[in-house]
């Protein structure tokens, strides 16, 4: 009987040994691709909106009537406006897209760039959006 729980014990703690793979302390983190130190914000305030970049990350962005939102897709694009890291742009309210006398809303649309290959940015991550209420 003895070697048989002598044996049992050392199975179960030749398993609990050996179990996982082993950790790579030398391999970088992986890289955030997304929206990263901060946040894009959007204020409105009659007859302009303001966007704000807050991330460390270069930006793409549109303005879009609610109403004209639910008819049009918007992608992201390589040749759409971005804004530099801690940037700020101020847009005519006449200049987002599908804006008329009686929009109430806008979205703004944003997501992130990274360097690709060449190092021409390429669109990276979810499109995110905001909700502004054109006063």
């Amino acid at each position: 009987m003895r070697l048989l729980t002598t044996t049992l014990l050392t199975l179960v703690l030749t398993a609990a040994c050996s179990s996982g793979a082993p950790t790579d302390f030398s391999a970088p983190p992986p890289q955030n691709q997304g929206i990263v130190a901060g946040e894009v914000t959007a204020t409105a305030k009659r007859p302009q909106l303001t966007i704000r970049n807050g991330t460390s990350l270069a930006a793409g962005y549109l303005a879009v009537d609610e109403n004209q939102l639910i008819i049009a897709m918007y992608p992201p694009c390589v040749t759409c406006t971005k804004l530099a890291p801690g940037g700020t742009v101020v847009i005519p309210y006449t200049s987002i897209d599908g804006y008329t006398a009686n929009s109430r809303v806008a979205k703004v649309l944003y997501w992130s760039y990274i360097p690709g290959p060449n190092g021409t940015p390429v669109p990276s991550g979810p499109i995110h959006t905001l909700d502004v209420r054109l006063n």
